[in-house]
């Protein structure tokens, strides 16, 4: 496992021969660990690097970010340290909106520039947020967590682990709530925007808003499922990632 020098990216299987870097940034409450399945189910043809929030797994010690700015910055820094190129970014929910902030940083730099954004299961930044959750009563918010299917049941079980896990939950949502809305900054490279078709956070009309960020081509793709359409089985959303990422 490598991690990158301030451990904002970690990478579990590397491919000595890989030629292309996905850059995958996860969900409110998730941790890099998410996407270590999908190392092995991608072609050998890519790295699968995962960013780490402070706060959770191997940064469990540090607190929580606060400010989107600091998680743009980590990733970017990070990234050119580690001198990776070939760069496709991808983002789930709040991590769409990482992905998309990293992609136009590393377009306005010049360095590294991205060959494709995809982004995932939430509305762009552009659009208005329906409600701020950061600040909810701790049973309204429980109560949200559990119909988009974010908790396991072993932690709704377990008062010690619903206490910790709400913490993460409440921390991201302040995190994610501190991204404004903002005019469209069309990006250059080539994007996708993938949805679960029963996700109750996308509306299909909003969803296709995605379309002002794209300065060449989008795409659009469904998946049969909810907001985490992509768990338990990965398969069908890595074996789109795989038939994407053969071409590059």
């Amino acid at each position: 496992m490598k991690v990158s020098p301030n451990k904002w990216l970690i990478n579990a299987q590397a491919k000595p021969s890989a030629s292309i870097n996905l850059v995958c940034f996860t969900f409110g409450g998730g941790g890099a660990s998410v996407y270590r399945p999908w190392g092995v189910q991608l072609p050998a043809n890519v790295n699968l690097w995962a960013v780490q929030l402070p706060g959770r797994e191997n940064r469990f010690n540090e607190p929580f970010a606060e400010d989107y700015r600091d998680v743009v910055k980590g990733v970017f820094e990070d990234l050119d340290a580690l001198g990776l190129t070939n760069l496709v970014l991808f983002g789930h929910s709040m991590g769409a909106h990482f992905a998309t902030l990293t992609a136009q940083q590393l377009e306005r730099i010049g360095r590294n520039r991205p060959r494709m954004l995809i982004v995932s299961g939430i509305k762009p930044p552009s659009l208005a947020k329906h409600k701020e959750w950061a600040n909810a009563p701790d049973d309204e918010l429980q109560n949200h967590v559990i119909s988009l299917g974010a908790m396991p049941e072993e932690v709704r079980d377990n008062e010690g682990f619903l206490e910790m896990y709400m913490e993460k939950i409440r921390a991201d949502y302040k995190l994610y709530e501190s991204v404004p809305q903002n005019t469209p900054v069309k990006v250059r490279c080539s994007m996708m925007a993938l949805f679960g078709d029963s996700d109750p956070l996308v509306n299909e009309g909003e969803f296709t808003h995605w379309r002002d960020y794209a300065g060449a081509d989008i795409s659009f793709q469904a998946f049969k499922g909810g907001h985490f359409y992509f768990q338990p089985d990965s398969a069908p959303l890595t074996q789109l990632l795989s038939d994407i990422l053969r071409r590059f």
